[in-house]
C-alpha cells in the first residue's frame, strides 16, 4: 500500500506524476514455508484523465475560499483542451499474479464510473531481463571490436619495449590494420599539441571547437528529459520565454557544425550500444524514455547511412534523447578508440584517398608523434644464454611497419 503513488503533488502547478516508491515495490515479496519465493512485487503505471467538467468544479470550489487567488488558473494557462488532454500518472504496485490485463478491466470499472479514461502500462517485476537476439549480436560486435583493441595495443606494447620507442606502421598489410585500433597510438594521436607553421592562424578552431562540444552537452542536458516528471511544468515555460535561457533549446544549432560523413561509422557504434540500453538502465518510465530510441533504430537505422536521418519524423528519429550520452567525455574517448580513428583510416584505404601533400602523409604514418628505426622494432632483440653473453639476430623483414628505403621516399 505505501508504494502506490497518490495524486500527483503541485496540481495546479502543472504536476502530472506520482510515482510512489519504486524501489520499495519491487523489494516485496511473500515466500511459502520453503523458502521460495511465490508472490513479487510488481509495478506498474496508472495514466488517468479526468473529466474537465470535474476537474473545473474543483477549482471553483479552491477559488471560492481564496486558494487560488493571485495564480493563474490551470485550465487556461495552456489552453483548456491541452491541460485536460494530458494524462495524470500515478505507480501502483500489484501483486505478480496480476496480468496486465487484468489491472487494466479493475481500474477502468472503478475510474469509469466517475467518468475517468484510464490506461495501466509498463508493468515489471525484478526478474532479470531477456537478451534479445538483436542485443545478443550486438554485444557480439561490440565484444569483438573491444577485443581487438586489446589485441592491437597490446601488439604495440610489445613492438616498442623490445625498439625502446614508438614505431611507424606501414598501409596495406595486416599487421598495420591492426594497429590502428591500437588505444595507445590513438590516445596519443588525440591529444598530441603540435602543428605545422601553415594550420597555426586556425588555431583558435580548437578553442573554438571546445566550446561548441560544451554547448552541445549543455543543451542536450537540459532539453532531453520527461517534462511530465516536473514538479512544477508551468515554472519550465516561463523560465524558457528568458532571453537568458536561449542557449539551452538552441543548443541543437551546434550538433550542425560537425562533420556528418566522418561520424557516420562511430555512430554505428552508438547504434549498437543503444540496442544493449534495456538492458542497462530500471527504472518505471525506462520504456517510454528508452524504449522509443531503442525502437527507432530498429525500424529506420538505414537512414543514418543514407544521411536522411532528419526526414524522419521526431517520433521515429534516431537517437533524439541520447545526445548527452553520445557526447560524454569517456563514451567520446572509447567511441574515438574503437570507430573513429580507425574508421577514418580504413575508410582511406578502401576508397584509396591520398593525404594532401608529404607533410600530411609523414604525419599520417607517424601517427604516434615519434619515430625509430625500424629494424630496432623488428628484430633488435637480446637472447642472454647462461653465461650472461647476449647475440643480437638478423634484420628480419616486418611486414607490419616501414623500411628505412620506404621511409626515405616519403
Amino acid at each position: 500500500l505505501l508504494s502506490n503513488g497518490f495524486l500527483p503533488s503541485n496540481l495546479f502547478e502543472g504536476g502530472l506524476v506520482n510515482l510512489g516508491s519504486y524501489e520499495q515495490c519491487l523489494r516485496t515479496s511473500a515466500v511459502n514455508r520453503v523458502g521460495e519465493k511465490t508472490i513479487r512485487g510488481q509495478y506498474c503505471s496508472l495514466h488517468f484523465k479526468p473529466p474537465v467538467e470535474a476537474f473545473k468544479s474543483l477549482l471553483a470550489r479552491f477559488n471560492e475560499v481564496g486558494e487560488l487567488m493571485g495564480r493563474e488558473n490551470p485550465l487556461t494557462r495552456t489552453s483548456r483542451e491541452k491541460f485536460a488532454s494530458t494524462d495524470f500518472r500515478v505507480g501502483i504496485c500489484t501483486p505478480s499474479t496480476c496480468s496486465e490485463e487484468d489491472l487494466q478491466v479493475v481500474t477502468r470499472k472503478l475510474l469509469g464510473q466517475y467518468g475517468f479514461d484510464s490506461t495501466v502500462r509498463s508493468c515489471r517485476t525484478d526478474s532479470p531481463k531477456n537478451i534479445t537476439k538483436l542485443q545478443a549480436a550486438s554485444m557480439a560486435v561490440l565484444g569483438t571490436v573491444v577485443l581487438t583493441v586489446v589485441a592491437a595495443t597490446l601488439t604495440e606494447w610489445v613492438v616498442q619495449a623490445r625498439a625502446a620507442g614508438t614505431v611507424k606502421r606501414k598501409d596495406g598489410t595486416a599487421l598495420g590494420t591492426l594497429l590502428y585500433f591500437s588505444a595507445l597510438s590513438n590516445t596519443r594521436y588525440l591529444l598530441r599539441t603540435e602543428n605545422t607553421e601553415k594550420n597555426r592562424p586556425l588555431l583558435f578552431l580548437g578553442g573554438f571547437k571546445v566550446v561548441l562540444i560544451l554547448w552541445v552537452i549543455y543543451g542536450h542536458s537540459y532539453i532531453m528529459v520527461q517534462l511530465e516528471f516536473a514538479q512544477d511544468l508551468f515554472e519550465i515555460g516561463a523560465v524558457f520565454r528568458k532571453v537568458a535561457s536561449q542557449i539551452i533549446p538552441n543548443g541543437f544549432l551546434s550538433v550542425s557544425t560537425f562533420l556528418y560523413l566522418r561520424l557516420t561509422i562511430p555512430v554505428i557504434g552508438v547504434i549498437l550500444g543503444t540496442f544493449l540500453l534495456p538492458l542497462l538502465v530500471d527504472g518505471p518510465a525506462d520504456e517510454e524514455f528508452v524504449g522509443s530510441e531503442v525502437q527507432g533504430c530498429i525500424t529506420n537505422w538505414w537512414t543514418v547511412f543514407v544521411q536522411a536521418n532528419n526526414f524522419n519524423s521526431m517520433d521515429d528519429m534516431l537517437m533524439t534523447s541520447l545526445g548527452i550520452f553520445c557526447y560524454s567525455v569517456f563514451f567520446g574517448y572509447l567511441l574515438y578508440l574503437c570507430f573513429e580513428a580507425p574508421g577514418y583510416h580504413l575508410q582511406r584505404i578502401l576508397f584509396n584517398i591520398p593525404t594532401s601533400s608529404k607533410e600530411s602523409r609523414e604525419k599520417s604514418d607517424d601517427h604516434s608523434g615519434t619515430e625509430v628505426d625500424i629494424e630496432k622494432a623488428s628484430c633488435k632483440i637480446n637472447n642472454s644464454d647462461h653465461g650472461g653473453k647476449s647475440r643480437n639476430l638478423k634484420p628480419v623483414d616486418n611486414p607490419g611497419f616501414e623500411t628505412d628505403a620506404e621511409k626515405s621516399r616519403l
